[in-house]
């Protein structure tokens, strides 16, 4: 099943999305559990992958300070997307040309966590600018 419609079912981004999903409605107990592992059962299920493709196998390494976000949805956003300590006009500017080049410009999974401001979930928009844009002016 292809999950994120990429074109290739079964890929890491397909048992991603399928393992946030399946802990949704667990504890945070049962959730400690689920991520002791994780790493180890994601690199076993790429090297099964990749022997079954022919491919050499690819270790997978996520960014590890976007653990605590996926059961801490609530947690609040900071709006800082270049990862300084601070929301100013910058975190702004950096969205718009992570957007506009993202090749030279990426932010990474709590620097698009910290922007996601406007219709949070939805990702990163231009939207996400406008809205570290209000913020600093006091108009939310």
């Amino acid at each position: 099943m292809d999950l994120n419609g990429n074109g290739l079912s079964g890929d890491m981004n397909d048992l991603t999305i399928f393992d946030l999903y399946s802990t949704n409605d667990i504890n945070e107990e049962q959730l400690a559990d689920f991520f002791d592992n994780y790493i180890d059962r994601l690199n076993e299920y790429s090297e099964q992958l990749a022997a079954a493709k022919n491919l050499p196998p690819v270790k997978f390494s996520p960014d590890s300070s976007a653990a605590p976000m996926v059961y801490e949805m609530d947690a609040v956003r900071s709006g800082d997307t270049n990862s300084d300590g601070k929301m100013d006009l910058a975190d702004a500017i950096n969205i718009m040309q992570s957007l506009a080049n993202p090749d030279k410009y990426k932010l990474s999974m709590s620097e698009r966590f910290n922007g996601d401001l406007d219709d949070t979930g939805n990702g990163i928009t231009p939207n996400d600018a406008v809205a570290i844009q209000e913020r600093l002016l006091g108009l939310i």
